[in-house]
């Protein structure tokens, strides 16, 4: 029998967080959502670190000790959040295909989801500019479900995006960055 090793792997850290939604959202609404600047078809809460504000220390807290684990079980040097945003989506509009650069770790935790929304992150796989001879043609991609409650981390240089919201309300969530902690 062929022995099959995957190699290279990609770290995706995905969690349920214990904090109060409506919460979130009191403190989230301080800030109406301006357009995004770069990334169409979207809309983006705040140009201010979000999670620094004090009513959101423990939701920063539960993120750090999961971005700590994350980095402690890829073998990586701890990070800290440099960069915080909340993206509020209306209906019919997405986050387009995107990464981060000049940062290690980035993140979503899902504050607000439609029941009847699907709010796939979606990752592209960073090998398919690389392949020749492989079947099927098309591109491929890796779908991480979320729900209300989700933290989902990966690192920064790998590209994703968010489906189509298709529910009839928005779809909010909190994003970061993360970079190495200085010494």
């Amino acid at each position: 029998m062929l022995n099959l090793a995957n190699i290279f792997p990609i770290l995706i850290g995905k969690t349920a967080l214990d904090f109060d939604a409506t919460a979130v959202m009191s403190t989230l609404a301080k800030t109406p959502p301006i357009p995004h600047l770069v990334l169409l078809n979207t809309s983006y809460g705040t140009m201010k670190d979000c999670l620094d504000d004090p009513e959101l220390a423990d939701l920063r807290a539960q993120i750090q000790a999961n971005l700590d684990e994350y980095t402690e079980r890829a073998g990586l040097m701890p990070v800290e959040i440099i960069g915080s945003w909340y993206n509020s989506i209306p209906p019919g509009q997405a986050i387009l295909r995107h990464r981060h650069p000049a940062v290690a770790v980035s993140g979503a935790v899902y504050v607000d989801l439609p029941d009847d929304c699907e709010a796939d992150l979606e990752f592209w796989d960073p090998n398919n500019g690389l392949r020749m001879h492989e079947k099927p043609v098309s591109e491929r991609r890796l779908k991480a479900q979320a729900k209300t409650g989700d933290l989902i981390l990966w690192p920064s240089w790998l590209e994703h995006e968010t489906r189509k919201n298709m529910s009839q309300r928005n779809r909010v969530s909190i994003s970061f960055n993360a970079n190495f902690k200085q010494q």
